[in-house]
């Protein structure tokens, strides 16, 4: 079965989080309304999860990537060419 994962913006996910806050709107109505997930909004409103939240964390932080682009620039510039699976066990 393939998953259900619904993507939404950091912005609708804060404009959601005040509806509910300021008793404008239900908690499924705003989940609708907003276009987030219901169960994700009830753990921001009750606060067991920060507000600006995000969904998935960065895989390479962008230093990191930086470094590892300018090692594989100089060893391909001295002639040692890597190999994928060098590469990935260099990155992770």
């Amino acid at each position: 079965m393939a998953c259900k994962r619904k993507y939404w913006s950091q912005q609708a996910m804060e404009q959601a989080v005040a509806s509910v806050k300021s008793d404008a709107m239900g908690l499924r109505e705003a989940a609708r309304c907003y276009n987030v997930p219901v169960e994700t909004l009830r753990r921001r409103v009750k606060g067991l999860v920060p507000v600006e939240c995000k969904q998935d964390p960065p895989t390479v932080l962008s230093k990191e990537e930086d470094q590892l682009y300018e090692y594989l620039i100089n060893m391909a510039d001295m002639g040692y060419g890597i190999t994928r699976d060098t590469l990935m066990r260099l990155a992770f």
